[in-house]
């Protein structure tokens, strides 16, 4: 189990040429990693997000990269680390969605609402 200990956008993108009159086709961007200390006892997570235009992202792009800090119970194995990342997804994600959602109102926008990703073990590589 994951206790988040300390969340922060540390890079944060907004361009907005976007016409209102216009219909705009967006792209959501999403990656996110975690790494651990070597004592197993803490981790760094980093989930990067947000929203561009589909052909022209110097039209429209709002994103931002958030680092969650995160005391762990110790890594013994890579289940562990595996089970680790998802509960650091879903503790950090409501960060950044309410970040994304936020600038694109205060840019003028309409509200976007950013969906989770569903997190699964099987799809989680260990490095």
């Amino acid at each position: 189990m994951a206790v988040l200990l300390a969340a922060r956008a540390i890079e944060i993108e907004v361009k907005n040429n976007f016409i209102p009159s216009e219909t705009i086709n967006v792209d959501i961007m999403h990656d996110f990693s975690v790494s651990f200390t070597e004592d197993g006892e803490h981790c760094r997570a980093t989930l990067k997000a947000g929203i561009e235009a589909k052909d022209s992202p110097e039209t429209l792009t709002v994103r931002c990269t958030m680092i969650g800090e995160f005391s762990i119970k110790k890594i013994e194995s890579d289940e562990d680390k595996k089970l680790t990342h998802i509960d650091c997804y879903y503790m950090i994600f409501p960060y950044a969605q309410a970040l994304i959602q936020r600038l694109c109102v205060d840019a003028g926008l309409p509200p976007f609402y950013m969906q989770e990703i569903e997190q699964k073990v099987e799809n989680i590589p260990v490095r």
